[in-house]
């Protein structure tokens, strides 16, 4: 590759001493180096020659018009997010925050999180390469030819553009939108040994991937959300003038302390710093206990390859948990959960060992490991945690609550797996409605149709199921087998199990039958009693279930 920068650099180092040579000395560094740059676009990119913009002097390459319903991202001062691999004219890359393109440097390193850079994109420059500012902020021309040969594969009527959601371009810049030399660093560093030095063009490829136009309204929200999504939030504050005060409780004994308040996993650090969360009783070593994440971190490459193979971390932190000295043999312990083994004296785990297809179930004990916190000694074998966590649902399913099942016709199997359902479905808000959804489709002889039945034999979580997921054959998948699931997909909250048992009232009498989600960043559902209302929902949400998967890169 270096052999290769120094052939293709002569041409482009000739011409500017040439030039140089012809223009009088007055002429500034920046109009010699637009017309090498010319010349080395008309050699190499004529195609391009003509989208040469006005301001700025740099040559785009429109590759994707991006999602052509959203509004352009200069129409606000907002944040933008977008990734960015960059490149000397030789083809060497400098930096980059693409995994594949760290891949292909030899600079691909599982230690850094390859994201999109996140940038403010206000109507003044404050901190973007002068470049990509003006490719986001100002309306692109496309020379007629270049427009007339594109038009169809990119979908736009009109040779003025504009940078939306989903937009990729590449730019061909001079230095003097560039700045001061390039350099990759924090992990997002190019092929060993290159750096671009200042005067020097760049050639910058990037696609926006989201906008935010509040980002710490965003974040906020979304830690809120991963709370609520994961066991649920109790938030402490000092109040003010408009809100009561919820301050920490004091003694460690007090019932609603942290350590002992039990419906809500996540509580606020302390009452005076807003959204800094602790979970204080999170034990990992439970099995198929793992936190539940919205967008899970994966580029296709160990040990990142996909959304199943990030979750294979909890298992790697139940090693971790065995060599410690918490429980001496993690196959031991899975394979407990999968047959019951040593656990039958449990009175439902014997009677769901007499329930039909149950050699079908992944795990025997699925559903039945009550979440909480619990005290081990480092000494205990699997048996003992399992009996200790099995012994909790033993307490935790109330006599009231089989009563309860027996009136609804259901038994604790049952009412487990249909709340597992509606955990991983809905908020805590919804899950008497979603349970009311599931009942009236039950009652009526209806397939269920839950995703989330699906991610479980999957192992991804797509919120636009394909058709092969929903065709996958497995006494899981809800879409092919009748009534419930085989059994449980998670280990429901009493929330959700008191929701399977007692559905919301008034969506049982008024017949809902679906649901889908709106914004799946939010997790709010949108409820429907027919079909042709259901159908419409989905006609408006469906773009951005797409667009959600699409930014995990599923």
């Amino acid at each position: 590759m270096k052999f290769i920068a120094r052939f293709l650099y002569v041409p482009l180092a000739g011409l500017l001493v040439l030039t140089s040579c012809a223009k009088d000395e007055t002429e500034s560094y920046d109009k010699f180096e637009n017309q090498a740059l010319e010349a080395w676009m008309t050699q190499h990119r004529s195609d391009l020659v003509e989208n040469l913009q006005s301001e700025g002097l740099y040559y785009v390459d429109l590759l994707d018009a991006g999602d052509l319903a959203s509004d352009p991202i200069n129409t606000e001062d907002i944040w933008v997010s977008f990734d960015f691999s960059g490149r000397d004219l030789s083809g060497n890359i400098i930096l980059t925050r693409n995994a594949d393109d760290a891949v292909l440097a030899g600079s691909f390193s599982k230690y850094t999180h390859y994201v999109p850079f996140y940038r403010y994109c206000g109507s003044e420059n404050s901190g973007l390469m002068e470049g990509t500012w003006l490719a986001m902020r100002r309306t692109l021309t496309l020379g007629d030819t270049y427009f007339r040969n594109n038009k169809d594969r990119l979908g736009i009527t009109s040779p003025e553009v504009t940078l939306r959601y989903g937009s990729k371009i590449r730019l061909y810049m001079p230095s003097s939108v560039v700045g001061n030399g390039v350099e990759g660093t924090g992990g997002y560093e190019g092929q060993e040994g290159y750096s671009l030095s200042s005067k020097r063009p760049f050639i910058v490829t990037m696609e926006i991937r989201d906008t935010v136009s509040n980002p710490l309204e965003r974040e906020g929200t979304d830690v809120d959300d991963f709370c609520e999504l994961n066991g649920g939030l109790q938030i402490y504050s000092k109040g003010d003038d408009d809100t009561p005060a919820t301050e920490v409780p004091e003694d460690p004994e007090d019932p609603e302390h942290p350590y002992n308040e039990t419906s809500k996993r996540w509580v606020s650090a302390c009452d005076s710093i807003p959204q800094v969360y602790v979970n204080v009783r999170y034990n990992p070593a439970e099995p198929r206990d793992q936190l539940s994440f919205p967008a899970p971190y994966h580029v296709g490459y160990e040990p990142y390859v996909s959304e199943a193979s990030v979750r294979d971390i909890d298992m790697q932190i139940a090693e971790a948990l065995k060599n410690q000295g918490i429980f001496d043999d993690t196959a031991e312990f899975l394979n407990i959960c999968k047959t019951g083994e040593g656990v039958t004296d449990y009175y439902f785990i014997d009677e769901e060992l007499k329930t039909e297809n149950v050699e079908s179930r992944r795990y025997l004990l699925e559903g039945y490991l009550a979440p909480n916190t619990y005290e081990i000694y480092t000494d205990a074998s699997a048996l003992d945690i399992i009996k200790k966590l099995l012994s909790q649902t033993d307490k935790v399913f109330t006599a009231e609550w089989q009563a309860r099942a027996g009136e609804i016709g259901m038994t604790m199997d049952q009412v487990l797996t249909l709340a597992s359902m509606i955990e991983k479905e809905a908020k805590k808000a919804d899950f008497a409605k979603v349970s009311a959804v599931f009942h009236n489709r039950l009652d009526q002889g209806m397939l269920l149709q839950s995703d989330p039945t699906v991610h479980y034999v999957t192992g991804e979580r797509r919120m636009a199921l394909r058709q092969s997921d929903l065709a996958v054959d497995s006494p899981y998948n809800t879409y092919k087998v009748s009534g419930l699931p085989v059994g449980p997909i998670c280990n429901p909250s009493p929330e959700a199990i008191n929701a399977a048992l007692y559905p919301d009232e008034s969506y049982v009498a008024e017949k809902y039958l679906y649901f889908c989600s709106k914004d799946p960043s939010t997790g709010e559902l949108h409820f429907s009693r027919t079909l042709e209302e259901h159908e419409r929902a989905v006609a408006i949400y469906a773009p951005l279930w797409k667009a959600y998967d699409e930014e995990r890169g599923m």
